[in-house]
């Protein structure tokens, strides 16, 4: 008889520990990811914080973090962690009632690009280890890792000249700092511009004239068609890794800059393309443009991209790049005329040195790879 009641005491228990169990296990509970900052630079070292919180009194003996990032996030800790297409990983955690639980996890960013974490899932169990509980929980934590910048020692002797200023012939007042000549005072002319020591000397009002000057705006075309099927995404990559390293070396000379790639948004379908600008900002907003690029998608057509933009005129103003690993006739016969138009622009071939043989023209540059 003692047995019998122990038995039913023990299923009273067990059926109400159940019922209380699968009605409020989710209930208060929480999980929170949230990456150390929201942006970072390729190869950097960042965390990942994971909060988990159980506002009830009703304590859970194991509890299950689920949820999957980047396979190119390098975690410090592979415990309780799977690598397929994805990095899945598993906290188990024994959460008490009104209990609070933070963990960070170390991991370097191996790869650009722009990532999500949008969701996590939650399993747990009741006191005697015998239900499956499951809950889904939203989260919403985005990284953007920045291309990493590059070694410019190669451009060095280009990019001075690009970043000089030039004479034009179309703005309202001339620059003080370049010297033209000295001609014969008129009187719409100003007492300062008057040159005392040459109208001393010639018994006539003689003036200082001036060349009127501008600083050169920059556009980066950025083409991510590969030469051929076979090309290395790393070369692709790498690539874009000029682009931001021209854009923040151009940007923090206060040389205004605009940037257009015919690669694909990762959030949208159309070419990530960024207007001119200067400044910190931009500069950000130039590196959130690149991290978005997602070469799974087909890029569009680029030299119509090209001839789109220079189908009305070449401005004067403006100093073009191309960056293009791809090389085709049709797109270097494009730069030539280009260049006959007297078109101020440069082409950067990024390439390995086992690509084969590269035929350069008038201010074409191979950017080598590295190995």
């Amino acid at each position: 008889m003692t047995i019998l009641i122990a038995l039913l005491c023990f299923g009273a228990v067990y059926l109400l520990q159940s019922m209380i169990y699968r009605r409020f296990w989710y209930r208060n509970l929480s999980v929170e990811l949230n990456f150390q900052s929201c942006e970072c630079m390729e190869g950097e070292r960042i965390l990942l914080k994971e909060v988990v919180r159980n506002a009830k009194r009703l304590p859970l003996p194991v509890l299950h973090v689920k949820f999957r990032t980047s396979r190119s996030f390098l975690f410090d800790s592979e415990e309780n962690s799977a690598v397929t297409d994805y990095y899945y990983r598993n906290d188990i955690y024994a959460i008490g009632g009104r209990q609070i639980i933070t963990r960070l996890l170390p991991f370097v960013c191996s790869k650009r690009g722009c990532y999500e974490i949008n969701e996590a899932s939650l399993l747990s169990t009741d006191l005697f280890l015998t239900l499956i509980l499951f809950c889904p929980v939203p989260t919403d934590t985005l990284l953007y890792v920045y291309p990493k910048r590059v070694d410019m020692s190669s451009f060095e002797i280009p990019y001075r000249s690009i970043t000089g200023e030039f004479i034009t012939n179309n703005r309202l007042f001339p620059d003080p700092f370049e010297f033209r000549g000295i001609r014969n005072y008129q009187p719409f002319d100003r007492m300062r511009s008057i040159n005392w020591k040459s109208s001393a000397k010639n018994n006539t009002l003689l003036v200082n004239t001036y060349y009127q000057t501008a600083s050169r705006n920059v556009k980066i075309f950025l083409n991510l068609d590969r030469q051929l099927m076979i090309t290395e995404d790393e070369i692709i990559e790498y690539a874009i890794r000029i682009a931001g390293t021209l854009a923040n070396r151009f940007i923090a000379d206060q040389v205004p800059l605009s940037m257009v790639t015919n690669a694909r948004d990762v959030f949208a379908d159309t070419p990530v393309c960024l207007g001119t600008g200067s400044g910190t900002r931009h500069i950000t907003a130039i590196d959130r443009g690149l991290a978005r690029i997602d070469l799974k998608k087909k890029p569009s057509d680029f030299l119509c991209l090209l001839k789109d933009e220079f189908s009305e005129a070449i401005s004067r103003n403006t100093y073009y790049i191309i960056i293009s690993n791809n090389r085709k006739p049709e797109l270097i016969n494009y730069y030539a005329r280009l260049k006959e138009q007297k078109a101020a622009c440069s082409f950067i071939i990024p390439e390995k040195r086992s690509g084969g043989p590269v035929s350069l023209m008038q201010d074409m540059f191979l950017w080598e790879v590295p190995e």
